[in-house]
Order: structure tokens, then C-alpha cells, then sequence
């Protein structure tokens, strides 16, 4: 796994009114390659990316505001915990879950759905609100929560800094997550029709599309376009699950199958396939024509060298918006 680090080399401030606050940023990136960090393929636009630079951040001072009500039963957006979590049954969560549910007036509740089983990990967390913050205490973390209304009406829980992983105080937009009876099929197929997606691979632009016998298309934009989707091919296959979320599976994956759930099980089956995956998307609110989504992405890598499967599960949320 490769990634970008980005380094504060020093800020200066060159402006600072009652609100705001106007910075002067210098930093540089630089390049981690885990998977191979003796090669690097080194290109013009990686050393031009890699420069020190220069930058101005306008910053807007943000007043907490009391605990909003945490109603026993309902599910809410938020993540309680950021670590890289082993489950010691060879499954990995590599990023942890976006939304969690109140179930009882102290204690909060994470669920893993995996491909194999269905609600098979639960985090439990017990809460001590004093109305002003949230302590959270459970699956190994301390921490705290408060809760900011942005200028636009937006609020935000925010997980306190931890100041020994020098890590930066995390927040995320707390909404009320929506009961699943209210997402229907015809909720996907509008969105996924017409979606422009925020996550690219390879920086192209990621599309899924849904058909009415099951199967699905899934391509890269700068690929393809955007023509009539009816001219692509089929490469997925896709299935409605109890909780209203969707689930993919890649043809390519699984050539015996015929369905979604014969094409899970073949790429289940499979032990020494040097690569294998499954998708699923859950629709956890509504605005207008956009869609908060928590988007897990299961995937299964064989390990020649130990001779076994490493499970690893990617899981986080973003918005999408429908485009016009």
C-alpha cells in the first residue's frame, strides 16, 4: 500500500479577526511505499508533487454546542473508533465503521456485517454524558466526544485530539441515520444511473449500474464515457440484502456463477485465488438528490509466502451527489 504524507514545515498567521483566523502554511508531501519501499516509480508529476510549497488556509472558529439527545434504538453517523482493528479469527478491519446505535442510555453499539455472516462482529462501548462531552469507553479506547453546528446548520461530533499520536481532532457529520424500510431498490437504481462518484481508482472515476435481471456494470469513466449504459456489457453481479443495503460481486471472479449469491459463495470457496473481493453499499441518509453512503469493501489476498487468505474489510461513508 502506497500513500502521500503530508509535513507542516511552519505556519505563520497573517490575519486574525473575532472568527477567523488566516494562515500561512509551508509544507511538503512525502512518498510511503509499504508494499515496496526500495521501488519507487519515480515520474514527473510524483517529484513535482513532492516539492515544498506554499499555501493559504482561512480557518473559522467553531463553539461547542450541548450533547444533541441520543435516542435509545436509533443509529447515527460518527465513528467511536479510528484503529486498524484484528479480530484474531484472520479478518482485518482496516478502517472502522462510520455510523453506531444507541442501545441503552449509556452504552453505544458498532456492527461488522462480513460477506460470511451477517452481524458477526459487535464493538460495545459504554458512554458517560455529562451533556457538555461523551466519554467513550470500550474495545480498548478512551476518548471523548463533542459536538459542533458549522455556519451552514451542519453538525459535527468530534473525537478529542490525541496529542501523543500527535493525531488531529477528528470530526464527522452527525446525523440520524435512516430506517432501512424507507431505502428501496429504486433508491440504487436512481442512484447508481445517474452518479458521479467521489472516489476514483487509478484517478479515473468509478461508475456502478444496475440492471433488472441482476447483473450490473461497473467501468472507469475515462474509459468509457458516459454513452448509453445499455451498450456496456455486464461484470457484476448484484443482490438486495434484509437490511436494504446492495451487494456486488464481479463476474470475473466467479465464471460458474449465475447469480449474486452462487457468485459470493464461489469466490468464498475459493483458497488460492491471489485476489478476490465483494462490495457493499448502505444507504444512511437522504438531501434532496444526495445520498449518504457507508461503502464496505471486502477483499481476500493469499499470502504464498505464510500459504493462506488474509481477510482484510475496508469500510467508510461519503456523499454523493446525483449529477445533473
Amino acid at each position: 500500500m502506497s500513500h502521500l504524507i503530508f509535513n507542516l514545515i511552519d505556519a505563520e498567521v497573517i490575519a486574525q479577526f473575532d472568527d477567523f483566523l488566516v494562515l500561512k502554511l509551508r509544507h511538503v508531501l512525502t512518498y510511503k511505499d509499504e508494499s515496496a519501499q526500495n521501488i519507487i516509480n519515480e515520474s514527473t508529476e510524483l517529484a513535482e508533487a513532492l516539492l515544498e510549497k506554499t499555501s493559504i488556509s482561512a480557518l473559522r472558529k467553531l463553539t461547542p454546542v450541548t450533547v444533541p439527545e441520543l435516542t435509545v434504538g436509533k443509529s447515527y453517523t460518527g465513528r467511536l473508533n479510528n484503529k486498524n482493528s484484528d479480530t484474531g479469527e484472520g479478518l482485518t478491519f482496516r478502517y472502522v465503521p462510520t455510523f453506531f446505535t444507541i442501545t441503552a442510555a449509556d452504552t453505544a453499539t458498532v456492527t461488522f456485517n462480513t460477506p460470511k455472516s451477517t452481524d458477526s462482529f459487535k464493538w460495545h462501548y459504554n458512554l458517560d454524558n455529562n451533556g457538555e462531552t461523551v466519554k467513550v469507553m470500550g474495545n480498548d479506547i478512551e476518548t471523548s466526544l463533542q459536538f459542533f453546528t458549522q455556519p451552514d446548520g451542519k453538525m459535527i461530533m468530534a473525537r478529542e485530539r490525541n496529542k501523543e499520536q500527535r493525531q488531529a481532532r477528528l470530526g464527522y457529520e452527525f446525523i440520524e441515520v435512516v430506517d432501512d424500510s424507507s431505502i428501496t431498490l429504486d433508491d440504487y437504481k436512481h442512484l447508481f444511473s445517474y452518479l458521479r462518484q467521489n472516489y476514483t481508482s487509478s484517478s479515473q472515476k468509478i461508475y456502478w449500474y444496475i440492471n433488472d435481471d441482476g447483473k450490473g456494470s461497473f467501468y472507469y469513466a475515462d474509459q468509457y464515457g458516459l454513452e448509453n449504459r445499455a451498450d456496456f456489457t455486464p461484470s457484476s453481479y448484484w443482490q438486495l440484502e434484509a437490511d436494504n443495503s446492495i451487494s456486488f460481486a464481479m463476474m470475473s471472479q466467479c465464471p460458474n456463477a449465475v447469480d449474486y449469491a452462487s457468485c459470493k459463495d464461489e469466490v468464498l470457496a475459493n483458497q488460492e485465488v491471489a485476489y478476490s473481493s465483494l462490495f457493499n453499499f448502505k444507504i444512511l441518509a437522504k438531501d434532496g438528490n444526495k445520498y449518504l453512503f457507508d461503502r464496505l469493501f471486502w477483499q481476500s489476498t493469499y499470502a504464498y509466502s505464510e500459504r493462506e487468505l488474509k481477510e482484510s474489510i475496508f469500510q467508510n461513508s461519503y456523499w454523493f451527489g446525483i449529477e445533473k
